[in-house]
């Protein structure tokens, strides 16, 4: 994660996407009264999808079921 002030990312903005975009990192802002966070768009994509799928009703424990059965217990009819 790198950090940088307003007036440092104001100096070369698109700098900052495109390195971000093509990094896949994070960008911390800090602005006069707090900090704003920087991901690219497909990253954000991403989150979202997953915070989707862990909100609807049951999935975030069936997940974590699934994730402790051993693999024997799962693997049927894999060639």
């Amino acid at each position: 994660m790198m950090k940088l002030t307003g007036k440092e990312f104001a100096r070369h903005p698109e700098q900052w996407v495109n390195q971000t975009v093509q990094e896949h990192g994070t960008i911390v802002i800090e602005g006069e009264i707090g900090r704003a966070v920087m991901i690219s768009e497909e990253d954000w994509n991403s989150i979202n999808d997953i915070l989707q799928v862990v909100s609807m009703s049951g999935m975030a424990e069936s997940i974590r079921s699934g994730l402790q059965d051993e693999i024997d217990l799962t693997a049927e009819n894999i060639d």
